[in-house]
């Protein structure tokens, strides 16, 4: 599918060494957290859902007078 130009440029460009680290990096990174995601226990992650609304309450509403 790719021409002969194009595979010879890639093939043997040394610009092409930093997005296919940088590809890899992410990959590696994103399967780890796919990993870790799948490996957490049930209880972890109920109690993690519900830490940003511990301590929550009612909204404190300060009055301020205009002139």
């Amino acid at each position: 599918m790719m021409s002969e130009l194009a595979r010879d440029f890639f093939s043997h460009n040394p610009a092409m060494a930093g997005p296919l680290i940088a590809m890899v990096l992410f990959a590696v990174v994103f399967l780890a957290a796919v990993y870790r995601a799948m490996r957490a226990d049930r209880t972890h992650i109920e109690k993690m859902a519900h830490l940003a609304l511990e301590g929550d309450a009612a909204p404190v509403t300060e009055e301020v007078s205009h002139g």
